[in-house]
């Protein structure tokens, strides 16, 4: 069964077995002249006014990057659409990248901290393993697939910066220590013979999934209907896994 969600939750647990816990620490302000390889941070706002002007933009950036990718995103979409105005956004942020990079920054630190409030509203002491997967990759999953747009522009300024890929797998590190943690307390209905192997085994799985649906949606591969229904998906990868991580051991392959 279940044990300690209260640990776990917020990503506080240091260690389970030797499986540590990565948490997630959002860059410090400061800036950094070399564009290709850091963006500039933007300062906090001192003053009420200052901040819900940023949370505008911000917000705004987010709704033109849901509508229009981010191709689309422009500093007089952004602005316009934020009710603000050019000088105000350059006083904010020194160009495009920087508002992405706050834009990104913003909605991983959003995801973490609801995901660990929809987890501790669980009651998962009492659980089998079949019931905390279907509940932890359920919620992960409505969480990714709501903010797919979002995901995909991260990932595209990624294959142009390694700041934003840097952010990216500071995020999922934590996300996948997060997940494997819960599946590991559950390490006493788990017959594999390597706990932690297999705990990581599926959350990198299940991070392919995700990957999958996100930047590729329907697979040429799916049939027709159920299976390119990512609730369908969700419920069967836990079925699966399920199966994997209390399976006997499995016969060696020859060398």
């Amino acid at each position: 069964m279940f044990a300690g969600p209260k640990q776990i939750i917020g990503i506080l647990i240091p260690n389970i077995k030797g499986v540590a816990a990565v948490p997630y620490f959002p860059r410090k302000t400061g800036s950094i002249d070399n564009m290709r390889t850091a963006i500039p941070a933007i300062l906090p706002p001192k003053q009420r006014r200052s901040q819900e002007t940023l949370e505008r933009l911000l917000d705004a950036a987010e709704t033109v990057i849901r509508s229009d990718g981010i191709a689309g995103l422009t500093v007089m979409k952004v602005v316009s659409k934020a009710l603000s105005s050019v000088g105000a956004f350059y006083r904010r942020f020194p160009d495009r990248d920087a508002l992405i990079y706050a834009v990104q920054e913003r909605n991983h630190a959003r995801a973490l901290e609801l995901y660990a409030d929809q987890l501790a509203a669980l009651d998962m002491e009492n659980m089998p393993i079949e019931e905390t997967l279907e509940k932890l990759f359920s919620l992960r999953a409505a969480m990714i697939l709501r903010d797919a747009p979002l995901v995909h522009a991260f990932a595209v300024q990624g294959a142009l910066s390694p700041v934003f890929q840097d952010e990216s797998r500071r995020f999922f590190a934590s996300c996948r220590s997060t997940l494997t943690l819960v599946i590991l307390a559950h390490r006493g209905e788990m017959a594999h013979p390597e706990p932690e192997l297999a705990a990581e085994m599926v959350c990198r799985t299940w991070l392919a999934l995700m990957e999958q649906l996100v930047f590729y949606g329907e697979s040429p591969f799916d049939s027709p209907g159920r299976l390119s229904d990512a609730h369908v998906l969700v419920s069967e990868f836990c079925r699966a896994s399920a199966a994997y991580l209390r399976g006997t051991r499995a016969v060696p392959l020859p060398d």
